[in-house]
């Protein structure tokens, strides 16, 4: 039965590698985080919105229909890490010339205006930031596409 023992060990690894993977035990303290996103007063849906702390793994969150959002530090594990974070939004889209790392989000519907653009203010160039802890986990953002 034990004639060759390297087959039980090599099963015997594959069965314990199958159960590793992120247990809650293997990540950091999180904090549940949500918010709200405007642009020039509008709800818009369909923008990424990335957490970057200073120290650690981002946390990304998409806009719903009513401009909210909510962070997911990995795929179904909801949260960021407490701290400061660099806050980034974006658009999944084509740029446009309008402004060199701007990112345009989705027209309105029966618009004829190519869109809304997210300036790199908001993204690259991010002056966006938010300070993430137990007391503090709600955040709004309200975007201006307005030079200033």
């Amino acid at each position: 039965m034990f004639q060759k023992p390297w087959k039980w060990l090599a099963i015997l690894a594959l069965a314990s590698a199958a159960g590793c993977g992120s247990s809650r035990s293997d990540l950091p303290d999180l904090v549940n985080v949500t918010g709200k996103i405007t642009v020039d007063g509008k709800q818009v849906p369909g923008l990424r919105v990335v957490f970057e702390p200073e120290f650690g793994r981002r946390s990304v969150g998409m806009t719903n229909e009513s401009g909210e959002f909510y962070l997911e530090y990995l795929t179904q594990i909801k949260g960021a890490v407490p701290g400061k974070h660099t806050v980034k939004v974006t658009w999944e889209g084509e740029a446009t010339d309008a402004d060199p790392g701007a990112t345009p989000t989705a027209s309105e519907p029966g618009s004829s205006v190519a869109g809304i653009l997210i300036p790199s203010r908001y993204n690259i160039r991010s002056e966006l930031s938010a300070i993430v802890s137990q007391d503090k986990n709600q955040f709004e953002f309200a975007l201006s596409t307005k030079r200033h």
